[in-house]
């Protein structure tokens, strides 16, 4: 009665953004007639660390229990209260309060709607649309990674990730040192998180960062107890654990990004699941990996990449950009389109070599097409139409060999030649040599344009007249 009481005075003491209560009704077997195998269950779950009932948990730690009549319920109240403010003071953990922890035996993974995503997919991903951090055991750097992640067991999850990227690196340099790497993985995360861990970023830079710039605020951490890692305070469902030098399983394969069932099932590295912390009812974010607009990734992708390209080539320095896209149809990252304007001998070149291999450009990436400024890169038709008209195939088109690509790609055989790619550049600009006397392109004036703009649909045409930004006049 006591602990009844005195959960009604937090109640009205907190508001329900300072602090979360809730309150279970465990029966306990043997005398208590509502006992059922359910009950029992619960009970057990709990009998490690409650030793009697009522039991109270304090910010996921066990505290005595509280029990007693209505005359001691006064001290239960201030007993709670003088446990709970000191918390109040740790934002970030206190909105992990929803959250339940289980370790150990009790951990299993399979418990959540992990999916198959495709026919031939070679078991349940539970990570498509996740954030995996990892981190440098020499310079400290953290990274936030997007991988593909298959369940092998209960406490256990294969982690999957290209050669050259992050979490790879980390892996080899704790495996080269004799250890196993720390990992954790989260999902149901805010959306601009899974974009920044599915970007290429310098190597040197934390994902968090750009989240947090982006967002306008720094990203809410915590410190994982088991490995170490700083982990988002708002995800649903984090797992924390190593993974161990040499244990590999049969991961795969899994129909990704590319339309395609990537890389065949193969020896791939797992993370042994240590500790297991999720909301109630927790959401699961995840991602369709597939072929045209069903990519739900691709347009994420599509714009993540192009500001990267774009803001890689001001950091280089290079003048003139107007507009970079990569198109979301082309698997999200297959083609980059940069529009610019010529202003010197060579800059075409220059911008395609750059764009090729910046740090935003460089993965997997096959074709780069450079375009005039009065080219809108995000329009395929016009790209395709300067393509068609401007470049010369003999003398605009230039072939990167060796270049960063990945397992996924099927158009690589045999298999063996991966990762190892190749690139085209395509000029698709006027030819700067003679672009004064270059044929002039047919232009409307503007006054034409807005004329029939503005009578659209009295001349019987639906909707809006086509935006046109190019007019002879200018």
């Amino acid at each position: 009665m006591a602990a009844d009481l005195a959960f009604d005075g937090l109640t009205k003491t907190y508001k329900p953004e300072e602090v979360v209560l809730l309150q279970y009704h465990v029966h306990v077997p043997g005398p208590d007639p509502l006992t059922n195998p359910d009950s029992e269950a619960r009970w057990k779950y709990y009998s490690d660390e409650a030793e009697g009932t009522p039991w109270s948990f304090l910010d996921g730690a066990s505290k005595a229990q509280g029990g007693g009549g209505v005359d001691v319920s006064k001290d239960r109240y201030f007993d709670y209260r003088d446990a709970i403010s000191p918390l109040l003071e740790k934002a970030a953990r206190a909105k992990l309060q929803l959250s339940a922890t289980r370790q150990g035996d009790k951990i299993d993974i399979r418990m959540f709607p992990a999916q198959r995503m495709w026919p031939l997919d070679g078991g349940l991903y539970l990570g498509t649309g996740d954030a995996v951090i990892t981190q440098d055991p020499e310079s400290g750097r953290v990274n936030v990674g997007c991988y593909r992640m298959m369940i092998k067991g209960p406490r256990e999850i294969g982690i999957y990730t290209s050669p050259g990227k992050d979490a790879t690196i980390d892996r080899e340099k704790y495996w080269k040192m004799g250890k196993p790497m720390p990992i954790a993985a989260c999902y149901g995360i805010d959306p601009l998180l899974f974009l920044v861990a599915a970007t290429s970023l310098p190597k040197t830079e934390c994902e968090y960062d750009y989240y947090s710039g982006i967002a306008g605020a720094p990203i809410e951490l915590f410190k994982g107890d088991v490995t170490g890692l700083p982990l988002p305070a708002n995800a649903e469902i984090i797992l924390e654990g190593h993974v161990y030098p040499d244990e590999t399983f049969a991961e795969g394969p899994f129909g990704e990004f590319t339309g395609y069932y990537g890389r065949p099932s193969g020896a791939t590295p797992y993370m042994r699941v240590e500790k297991l912390r999720y909301r109630s009812n927790p959401t699961l974010t995840c991602a369709l990996m597939a072929d045209g607009a069903a990519n739900e990734a691709g347009l994420f992708w599509a714009a993540l990449r192009s500001a990267g390209i774009w803001a890689d080539l001001q950091k280089l320095g290079i003048p003139g950009i107007k507009g970079v896209w990569s198109i979301p149809e082309a698997a999200g990252w297959g083609i980059t389109v940069v529009s610019i304007k010529q202003m010197y001998a060579g800059h075409s070149s220059q911008v395609m070599a750059l764009a090729a291999q910046c740090t935003a450009g460089a993965y997997f990436g096959k074709y780069v097409i450079v375009v005039d400024d009065d080219i809108d890169p995000t329009n395929v038709h016009q790209v395709l139409w300067a393509m068609a008209t401007r470049s010369r195939p003999a003398q605009s088109i230039d072939i990167l060999r060796e270049t960063w690509s990945t397992f996924l790609d099927p158009s690589l055989n045999p298999p063996e030649i991966r990762p190892w790619g190749s690139k085209a550049l395509i000029n698709a600009c006027m030819d700067y040599k003679y672009i004064k006397s270059f044929s002039k392109r047919t232009k409307l004036s503007r006054a034409a344009y807005d004329k029939v703009a503005k009578r659209w649909n009295e001349y019987g045409f639906k909707g809006k007249a086509p935006e046109i930004s190019v007019f002879e006049d200018d």
